[in-house]
């Protein structure tokens, strides 16, 4: 029966086929015996039903009394080869579908490679290009990738853009980032603008830089410079600040604008302070490469107008305001008062300021070119710092010192001044302000200073170079050149004594 094995048949009730083999002289069988023994063929055989197929004549629902022919075949081997076609099959299906799918998946890498990743690429590019954190990414990075002929204009796209990010990293060196930043984000031109803004204004240059490069090969006074510049420019990109320009050794910054910043006061003056500590550790401008770099900084807080100026064709972002020549002249002060951080009133009336900062006033001044008076304010250090706990209280000293010489107290100020100027010594320091107050003192003793004596030094200079010699403080009846310049000239070499002779005289 080629795939069908023969287990049980019965024809007109005769038996022909029971069990393994064929009965040669068929028996008769009634009908109830036939459907027993076939019962029990199928229950002997602990086969799964589907591998029995069994039928019955003429009653196909094997009833004993009607039932006279039955037959049971198996089916198993049957079933079993139609089983491994069918795996066959299925087998073949999955490695063709296999093989698709490598064949698809090589297809997507491809197109991938080819495309979407360089343009996933340019695409991340330009969303660093609209934030500006492409700035600080290495222009040199190797982002090439292979295309196809099919793709051409995909690649012309990659190079312009790698032309217009070199620029826009080239020109956000000139200009402060976050000006740049500002400008991306508006998606609009340029234009000349300015807004009223209250600002830290910052003045820095290096003490004494004209006479200590001299003799000096170009290139190497190039890298010190740069290297103090350097770090200058980092410290006031930490305390977010922008730094606006260049100019020779000096470096004018400000905080606040363009970008908000709520303590700006604070940041200014931690820049500061931080500027002297870590160019101090630079090497000097020196033939023999002597450690010792020194600044004078200048802080300074005012109302200015913040923004673009300039000509239409060409701008820049800056500031207008006389600001900016206070904190100029402040900065040149420090060679007359031999300090390193001068600053003014309104950086000291920032309660956070005064609360961490150890400071003390040196001064009530009308610089050249202003009528009111200025009192400057020396920032000596942090005030939790354990080193400037006697420096604290020294400063505190000299507080009221300065407070009882314009109550015109000159003698008992005179012994507190030289109370202070004992107490730096003892520290290892040379203070100069308060041996010039002294003098001051010294000076107002022997010829007192007539009853509308308001203690204001008229200054009618802008730089206070090494051995200039004392003048006179004159007093100056308009309030002198009313047209402020717009910096002050960069000196050299350490403060000049005090103006020994009254200002009324």
């Amino acid at each position: 029966m080629g795939d069908h094995d023969m287990v049980y048949l019965t024809l007109d009730n005769k038996v022909y086929v029971d069990g393994a083999g064929c009965i040669e002289n068929a028996s008769a069988i009634t009908g109830t015996s036939m459907i027993e023994r076939l019962s029990k063929l199928v229950a002997s055989l602990d086969m799964r039903e589907e591998d029995l197929v069994q039928a019955c004549y003429p009653s196909t629902d094997c009833n004993p009394t009607t039932t006279i022919s039955v037959i049971l075949v198996d089916e198993s081997s049957k079933n079993r080869l139609e089983a491994f076609w069918a795996t066959l099959e299925t087998a073949v299906v999955i490695v063709v579908l296999l093989a698709f799918m490598y064949l698809f998946h090589r297809g997507v890498r491809r197109f991938s490679r080819m495309l979407l990743q360089p343009l996933r690429s340019l695409v991340d590019d330009m969303t660093a290009v609209s934030s500006l954190d492409l700035v600080h990414i290495d222009a040199d990075r190797g982002d090439e990738f292979k295309y196809g002929e099919a793709v051409h204009e995909l690649q012309d796209l990659q190079t312009v853009f790698k032309r217009m990010r070199c620029a826009i990293r080239s020109w956000s060196k000139f200009v402060p980032p976050s000006v740049v930043e500002g400008l991306l984000q508006t998606e609009k031109e340029a234009s000349l603008e300015v807004e009223p803004r209250k600002v830290t204004i910052l003045f820095c240059d290096i003490d004494g830089f004209e006479d200590a490069c001299r003799g000096l090969a170009p290139n190497d006074l190039l890298s010190l410079l740069a290297r103090v510049l350097g770090k200058i420019a980092d410290l006031i990109e930490h305390y977010n600040g922008t730094l606006l320009e260049f100019i020779g050794d000096e470096v004018l910054a400000v905080f606040n604008a363009p970008s908000s910043h709520a303590n700006h006061v604070r940041a200014a003056v931690a820049t500061c302070l931080h500027i002297h500590h870590e160019t101090a550790e630079l090497p000097g401008f020196h033939a023999n490469g002597e450690l010792g770099v020194r600044c004078r900084c200048g802080v300074h807080t005012a109302n200015m107008l913040a923004g673009n100026i300039g000509s239409q064709q060409r701008m820049k972002y800056g500031l207008l305001g006389d600001g900016i020549n206070l904190c100029a002249r402040l900065k040149g002060l420090n060679s007359r008062y031999g300090s390193r951080t001068l600053s003014s009133d309104p950086v000291l009336a920032d309660e956070f300021v005064r609360s961490r900062f150890v400071f003390r006033p040196l001064d009530l001044v009308a610089v050249k070119g202003k009528k009111q008076p200025t009192t400057i304010y020396e920032i000596l250090g942090f005030r939790q710092d354990p080193a400037f706990t006697e420096k604290a209280r020294l400063a505190r000293l000299h507080g009221e010192a300065f407070q009882s010489f314009h109550d015109r107290n000159f003698v008992g100020s005179k012994e507190l001044f030289t109370e202070v100027c004992a107490g730096f010594q003892a520290l290892g320091l040379a203070d100069e302000p308060s041996k010039m107050l002294a003098k001051r003192c010294n000076t107002y003793i022997k010829c007192p200073p007539p009853p509308d004596w308001d203690g204001v030094e008229r200054l009618t200079k802008k730089s206070f170079a090494e051995d200039a010699a004392p003048a006179p403080a004159p007093v100056v009846a308009d309030g002198g050149n009313q047209a402020a310049e717009s910096s002050a000239a960069t000196s050299s070499g350490t403060m000049v004594q005090g103006l020994d002779t009254p200002a009324w005289v």
